[in-house]
């Protein structure tokens, strides 16, 4: 919830969103065999069967779900985003306490620009969809039906066969974050190309 709410300037105060960008970012990860178990529980197989290695440390970590690099029985590199256990239950807790504050926001003044049931419904149903993961996979693979052709646009291939609800695979990518300005700089990239390419390919999804 607090990805999503730390980008919501338009209802939060600024302040509030950087409290909770900081949650966001100092999420502790799993341990390794409880991720371990995880993939184990939904896919069905011991780890050694589905998976020639995995990275025990994480590429990276979230309050739902944290993904590891690993190699498939064929060789190929990929990435496993696995949900975390209990996830789901703290989640409806945490709405439940979001349900009641958004009623007792109803007596104060900035209930007058703002639906704080609306919201709070808005983001459970977001939130219920994020959790399952299949959901995700079906977006990814429509998205890279719609983007075929473009050059400039890659999309992960889905592993299907290592995906359900909870656990997700998917082929690795290489790369860094287009925030990353100076590695833009250094490898030689126009930022003005990227920002038009960007623009126009989101409008084309659109």
């Amino acid at each position: 919830r607090c990805q999503i709410m730390s980008s919501r300037t338009d209802v939060l105060p600024k302040e509030y969103c950087e409290e909770l960008e900081l949650l966001r970012a100092e999420v502790k990860p799993l341990e390794i065999d409880v991720v371990k178990q995880e993939i184990e529980a939904e896919l069905g197989k011991p780890i050694n069967e589905l998976f020639k290695s995995i990275d025990e440390k994480p590429l990276g970590c979230a309050s739902i779900a944290q993904v590891h690099a690993a190699i498939l029985p064929d060789g190929r590199k990929v990435v496993i985003k696995v949900q975390r256990p209990y996830v789901a239950d703290m989640m409806m807790k945490d709405f439940g306490l979001l349900s009641k504050a958004a009623k007792m926001a109803k007596i104060t003044p900035v209930n007058q620009t703002i639906d704080f049931d609306m919201v709070v419904q808005e983001l459970k149903q977001v939130s219920i969809n994020e959790l399952d993961f299949r959901i995700e996979a079906e977006a990814t693979m429509e998205f890279a039906h719609n983007m075929e052709g473009i050059k400039y646009v890659g999309c992960p291939i889905i592993e299907s066969e290592y995906t359900t609800q909870r656990v997700m695979t998917m082929s690795f990518v290489d790369g860094f974050s287009i925030g990353n300005l100076e590695k833009i700089d250094e490898e030689g990239y126009d930022r003005k190309e990227i920002a038009t390419k960007l623009v126009n390919n989101f409008l084309k999804q659109v």
